[in-house]
């Protein structure tokens, strides 16, 4: 049987917080550091409310209604004024993973910063 993810990449959403909260968790207990949810969560709704030049990826099952991984992006410029892209927090939920998910995230981010 091969089992068929029917998922779209998109920029995040405040319905989507609690999930990619949970998946920052597990995050940052893999490379053990510590979680401060409260932080976070300040960070991610402040997110929201700035229209920059940042932004956070989620993988969504149309499926099952679920974030399945996330990533965070900006473009930012050096010192010397040259403008390049940073992605971090790539992650995708354990069950998922070597599906490709993450490799969909990041071309869909290498689109968004084609465009910006």
């Amino acid at each position: 049987m091969q089992l068929y993810l029917h998922m779209i990449i998109r920029e995040f959403f405040e319905q989507d917080i609690d999930e990619i909260t949970e998946l920052m968790k597990v995050l940052c207990k893999i490379k053990g550091q510590e979680f401060d949810k409260e932080r976070w969560r300040i960070r991610i709704e402040k997110q929201m409310k700035q229209d920059n030049n940042s932004q956070v990826f989620v993988a969504f099952s149309v499926e099952t209604n679920h974030v399945l991984g996330m990533a965070y992006c900006a473009v930012k410029t050096s010192d010397n004024g040259l403008r390049f892209g940073y992605i971090s927090n790539l992650i995708v939920k354990e069950e998922r993973r070597r599906k490709g998910i993450g490799e969909k995230i990041i071309h869909s981010i290498i689109d968004y910063f084609r465009k910006n």
